[in-house]
């Protein structure tokens, strides 16, 4: 289907809301299972070919007096080959502006602030993951630096 149109079609994907209930209804998308390698699950946006490219937001619900919602991103498991890796990368830009940012930042609190943890993976008979934070390099000028 092709739309001729300055701006294509909205789909939401959701349920309702209520104050009445104690709880509202999943939404649940997934891929379909197989023998041999199940479906992928890609959500993006479309380029734009003059203007800015669209966004991603994943947001989940504030809690009014209990913990607020918590987002998980978590790779597959694997019983006998290499676990899935997670990948999280800042867009590249031409010759003429800079890369995309990557923020990884902890919520403040009333008490105290959040932790940000970063962790390397436990070995069962061999060495186990590293944690590498280094500066990227620049063509014409210095490099970025790290500060801990």
């Amino acid at each position: 289907m092709r739309l001729q149109a300055a701006r294509a079609a909205d789909l939401t994907l959701g349920e309702g809301s209520s104050r009445r209930l104690v709880s509202t209804a999943d939404v649940v998308v997934l891929s379909g299972s197989a023998v041999e390698e199940s479906g992928s699950l890609t959500l993006g946006t479309g380029p734009s070919t003059s203007s800015s490219g669209g966004a991603v937001s994943i947001k989940v619900g504030s809690g009014e007096s209990g913990v607020g919602g918590e987002v998980s991103v978590r790779s597959g498991d694997s019983a006998s080959g290499k676990g899935g890796a997670v990948r999280v990368t800042g867009g590249s830009s031409g010759s003429t502006s800079s890369g995309g940012s990557l923020d990884l930042s902890s919520g403040s609190g009333g008490l105290s602030g959040g932790a940000v943890s970063l962790t390397g993976g436990s070995g069962e008979s061999g060495a186990g993951g590293s944690v590498k934070i280094e500066s990227g390099t620049g063509m014409d000028s210095k490099s970025g630096s790290v500060s801990v």
